[in-house]
């Protein structure tokens, strides 16, 4: 999967989430919260730290910017 991918299956998979999430941040006014728990994660806290380590800014700094 590495080799085809670039990423371990658990990387891959939170990337496309975290590009789910960035696609919903930029398209809906859906709280984050919302968009927290779309893509799976079990609460707002999580998910802003999953995002900051794969977007490099928070989700509130995310959608500000868009």
């Amino acid at each position: 999967f590495k080799q085809s991918t670039g990423l371990a299956p658990r990387q891959f998979l939170l990337a496309r989430r975290i590009a789910f999430a960035k696609s919903w941040l930029r398209e809906t006014d859906l709280p984050i919260s919302e968009v927290a728990h779309r893509v799976g994660c079990p609460n707002q806290s999580h998910f802003s730290t999953l995002f900051h380590r794969f977007a490099a800014m928070t989700p509130r700094m995310f959608r500000q910017r868009c």
